[in-house]
C-alpha cells in the first residue's frame, strides 16, 4: 500500500483543502511555479555569463585556505 494508488492521493487532497483552504492551496500552485521559473532563469543566466566571459566552470576542489595565503604571504 504505497501512494501509488489514487485514492490515497484523493485523501491527500482533501485533507490539504481542509488545513488549508482552496485560497491557500490555488496560490501555493502559482508560487511554486514562479519559484522554479525564477530557478531556471539564474541558472540560465549563471551559464550565459561563464559562456560569455570565458570562465572555467568551477570546481569542487577547495582553493588555499585563509591561513595558508597569510602563511604563503609572510615568507
Amino acid at each position: 500500500m504505497g501512494l501509488d494508488s489514487v485514492w490515497h492521493w484523493l485523501v491527500l487532497l482533501v485533507i490539504a483543502l481542509l488545513v488549508f483552504g482552496t485560497k491557500k492551496v490555488r496560490h501555493l500552485g502559482s508560487d511554486l511555479g514562479a519559484a522554479i521559473r525564477d530557478f531556471k532563469k539564474g541558472l540560465a543566466s549563471d551559464e550565459e555569463t561563464n559562456r560569455n566571459n570565458g570562465e572555467p566552470l568551477r570546481t569542487s576542489e577547495p582553493g588555499p585556505s585563509t591561513a595558508q595565503q597569510q602563511d604563503s604571504r609572510k615568507t
